[in-house]
């Protein structure tokens, strides 16, 4: 959560941008589902995000940042970009854009922008392919030691971008805030949902580095 105040734990509702980020990996991580099961997880996660941007809503936040899917995988030789991991990820930001006009229309007052990651990742991608930084991540094993060239690597760990992939992300995230927002001060807030697990996510990571 962004805001330009912080008075004493409270924050202004009006003075907010929530941002927000979703992804179900799970989904197409589960092989034994079909395609028509997680084409319909991708859409119940796009949904219960405008869910909880609604709630946020009726508790008076106005601004809204929504991060949409980024690609899972990079391409190959035979789909491109068009694989597995990266159909549920296009299926979300899908239904994703699909459902902004009527949450903008239901909610006239509130300011919606949303982020494509994809199309960053791609250009973090072909920067990598021009400047011979490998495709490889730096872990080789899900607990290995990080290697000695961080940034010589598009993937830390095979599911997680490196450092660098994230600056460009959180760059385009600032210049869509700065586009829409005079901001003259970045705080972040954590809340606590019980419905939400906050882990090591591509969101977060973008939101330590917009600071």
């Amino acid at each position: 959560m962004f805001q330009k105040e912080h008075p004493s734990g409270s924050f202004d509702s009006n003075e907010t941008l929530v941002i927000i980020s979703a992804a179900a990996a799970d989904g197409w991580l589960t092989t034994d589902w079909s395609q028509d099961e997680k084409g319909n997880l991708a859409h119940e996660v796009a949904r219960a995000v405008y869910g909880e941007m609604t709630e946020l809503y009726l508790h008076g936040v106005r601004h809204f940042l929504l991060m949409s899917h980024w690609p899972i995988e990079v391409p190959n030789s035979d789909q491109g970009w068009d694989t597995e991991g990266n159909w549920y990820a296009q299926t979300q930001n899908e239904e994703t854009f699909r459902l902004a006009p009527e949450f903008r229309s239901n909610h006239t007052d509130a300011v919606l922008l949303i982020m494509q990651p994809f199309e960053v990742v791609k250009e973090a991608y072909h920067h990598a392919l021009s400047k011979n930084i490998s495709l490889l991540p730096c872990l080789r094993s899900a607990y290995g030691p990080l290697c000695d060239d961080p940034d010589n690597h598009l993937w830390t760990d095979g599911a997680h971008y490196s450092d660098w992939v994230h600056r460009m992300l959180a760059d385009h995230a600032r210049s869509l805030i700065r586009s829409e927002f005079e901001i003259r001060e970045i705080v972040i807030t954590l809340i606590e949902n019980n419905d939400v697990i906050i882990g090591l996510t591509i969101g977060a990571l973008i939101i330590c580095y917009l600071l």
